[in-house]
């Protein structure tokens, strides 16, 4: 059969009264790339009108996926709504214009087209002319999922080294949202610049200032709120956290940071943090310095202070707080990190690696493309183990117990008699603590 659009069209079901769908996809939302979606819709429509015996309506049988990128199916929604009702075999046909429309992973392609032919619904590459019923045209499936693969490799290579240009030079090459400036949009020749918001400008100054003076983060927002300094949103709350991430930030002294994170699979988006001794430091010309960059290694130093190290390493792994658990206070991981409790049922809590808790464990991040090297590999544990296997090794210690008790009896009766007691309580329960 010759479609009007001057190619024969290989659906194999292409005489047969079946239920059809249609899936159309852009990777961006600018203005271009939606007129594309339009046209492609209507192209799709065209064809499939030219069937007669086919059952399809466009307002519920067209799926789109406005502003996705084809190397992964996360985000998906189009895509996801489609396979879910061809898999409960609501569809007989699937048309799409082209193979990189539906995906741009190799594998992917090739396991959605098994898996939905294994439920008798065909897949049909109009543009191609590839139907997934005819086992004739396997290869060239296989061969155009591929060329869509590298395809788009090829432009991440290439924009990643348009970037690199426009890192070395200091340029921002888009719109930055940073507490203390605004932005003002490039024009025909024109960097974008960052340049104050008075107002906003002040408030980031206070925060170096406080921090380089030894203010704790909690001060510093405290003091905030009390002078009744509100954020973008309005809030007076200045958490801890946001005010960390805004004494990080080397943009207040003109400076850029670029590669922070590298790529471990291009299409999984798969990233991970690199070293801070790695990160590429650029001073931008575009950019109108709110501190000294002494004052912010005067505020970094002092944050740094305060930070809580990896025992094996030194690594910074970020504050802490202090608990009254015993086991939170001295149970180190063999990565180094403390350990978290979290109440469970019954009256019972679970003690797991922070690591764990903060990232998940091995199985969760693989099911969500992540990666699984250095991670933690320790199961959690109960209480009442942790309390047993205590208790077993306090009785196989050589441990005066009853000397300690009967000392911590005479400083209780110190408490009562003597008019210093609670100094020398103090002090002697210091030294009994010691000897613990």
């Amino acid at each position: 059969m010759i479609s009007q659009f001057g190619f024969h069209t290989g659906v194999v079901k292409a005489d047969e009264q079946c239920r059809v769908a249609a899936l159309a996809r852009v990777s961006t939302l600018h203005e271009a790339q939606m007129n594309a979606l339009a046209n492609q819709e209507q192209w799709l429509c065209d064809l499939i009108f030219q069937h007669p015996n086919w059952i399809f309506d466009p307002s519920k049988d067209l799926f789109t996926d406005e502003g996705k990128t084809g190397t992964t199916q996360k985000g998906r929604d189009g895509l996801k709504e489609l396979l879910e009702r061809a898999m409960n075999k609501e569809y007989d046909l699937i048309i799409i214009r082209e193979v990189s429309r539906l995906m741009r992973c190799t594998k992917d392609i090739l396991t959605i087209v098994d898996d939905l032919r294994l439920r008798d619904v065909e897949v049909y590459f109009a543009a191609e002319n590839i139907s997934s019923f005819e086992s004739s045209k396997r290869f060239e499936l296989e061969l155009r999922a591929s060329l869509a693969q590298q395809e788009s490799e090829k432009l991440g290579r290439r924009v990643k080294a348009g970037l690199q240009v426009t890192k070395t030079n200091g340029i921002i090459t888009s719109g930055m949202n940073v507490y203390g400036y605004d932005y003002v949009p490039k024009g025909k020749n024109v960097s974008g610049l960052l340049v104050p918001n008075e107002e906003e400008a002040k408030v980031v100054q206070k925060i170096f200032d406080m921090c380089a003076k030894g203010y704790g983060l909690k001060q510093i927002g405290m003091t905030l709120k009390a002078e009744g300094i509100k954020d973008r949103t309005g809030s007076t709350t200045w958490l801890p956290s946001r005010l960390s991430r805004i004494l990080h930030k080397r943009v207040y002294y003109g400076v850029l940071e670029y590669n922070q994170t590298e790529t471990i699979d291009a299409i999984l988006k798969a990233r991970k943090k690199k070293d801070k001794s790695e990160h590429t430091l650029i001073r931008s010309p575009y950019i109108t310095p709110l501190i000294t960059e002494e004052t912010y290694n005067k505020a970094i130093k002092y944050l740094v202070s305060r930070t809580h190290k990896n025992l094996l390493g030194g690594k910074d792994m970020g504050g802490f707080k202090l608990t009254n658990d015993v086991y939170v206070q001295l149970i180190r991981c063999e990565c180094g990190r403390r350990y978290r409790r979290n109440p469970g049922r019954n009256n019972t809590a679970v003690y797991a690696c922070n690591d764990v808790w903060d990232n998940g464990s091995v199985n969760e991040r693989l099911k969500v493309g992540g990666i699984s090297e250095g991670v933690c590999t320790l199961p959690g544990i109960i209480d009442w183990k942790l309390d047993l296997y205590t208790k077993k090794i306090f009785e196989s210690l050589s441990i005066d117990l009853e000397g300690i008790k009967q000392s911590l009896r005479e400083c209780i009766e110190e408490c009562y008699t003597d008019e210093n007691a609670y100094t020398k309580a103090k002090k002697r329960i210091m030294e009994i603590g010691a000897r613990i």
